[in-house]
């Protein structure tokens, strides 16, 4: 009975340190990670176009690549509509 318990918390134990390596690991979702307008212009100057909000695509020419409209100071990243 003692090892039973002793496998069950130790089991226990393995499964919450593992949940709380899994939480921080996805705590930032890739979309966060995305680069600005202007990072993305600054890397890919050729991909700039006549709308003030949007972009062209490097890979494939795309003019579907939207940046959202942001309050001063604000690091949000480009969004790609559905």
């Amino acid at each position: 009975m003692d090892l039973f318990l002793l496998f069950g918390l130790l089991a226990m134990g393995a499964t919450l340190y593992a949940v709380r390596f899994w939480d921080r690991r996805h705590a930032h979702p890739d979309w966060q990670r995305l680069p600005t307008r202007a990072e993305y212009l600054s890397t890919h100057p050729e991909c700039t176009t006549d709308d003030e909000q949007g972009a062209r695509c490097c890979a494939c020419g795309s003019d579907k690549v939207l940046a959202p409209p942001r309050p001063a100071g604000s690091t949000t990243a480009f969004a790609m509509p559905a």
